[in-house]
């Protein structure tokens, strides 16, 4: 059961980054445009930053859970790669716990952000594009991080349980 729900997790999530990925192409191809206009015509676009800043913003949150679930953030395992595999899936779990409350915090945080800007009805500046939506969006996908967080935890309280060895790469280092 665990290992299904990790699987359909997975896929929603690269699913996900690629929404992201063309979110970010999107953006940048309506800079580029913008800047052509501007060149040419000598005028922008109008409300192209409005646009671009929640396309960005969306975007990039939208790898989080990607990049959390795959764990491609930045790891430091020089401490784990020289205990035995039990220390090493012990530091990884007290590891992951630390980026469970951090993601967990940044959701928190957003829901706050988009409960006040929906609140005050706070918009974009050119196109008047309430902002609270985008906060709200941002705010679930910090808790699919977080969510892809717990699974990671989960794996690596099984392999401590079980005794899984410590991960190695090609080169024989230790990496999980």
């Amino acid at each position: 059961m665990y290992d299904r729900s990790q699987r359909l997790y997975l896929r929603v999530v690269e699913w996900l980054a690629l929404f992201a990925v063309a979110l970010i192409v999107l953006s940048a191809a309506l800079t580029l445009l913008d800047v052509v206009m501007r060149s040419i015509v000598g005028r922008p676009l109008f409300g192209t930053n409005d646009i671009i800043i929640i396309l960005l913003t969306v975007g990039i949150l939208a790898c989080f859970p990607y990049c959390t679930a795959t764990r491609q953030h930045l790891r430091v395992t020089a401490l784990g790669a020289r205990l035995p595999p039990s220390g090493f899936w012990l530091v990884e779990i007290l590891a992951g716990v630390a980026i469970l409350v951090i993601l967990g915090a940044f959701a928190w945080q957003f829901v706050l952000r988009a409960m006040m800007l929906a609140k005050t009805a706070e918009a974009s500046q050119l196109l008047m594009i309430p902002l609270a939506p985008v906060w709200w969006i941002g705010s679930v996908l910090m808790a699919m991080a977080a969510l892809a967080q717990c699974f990671l935890i989960v794996h690596d309280a099984i392999a401590l349980i079980t005794g899984k060895p410590v991960p190695r790469t090609d080169s024989g280092d230790a990496v999980a």
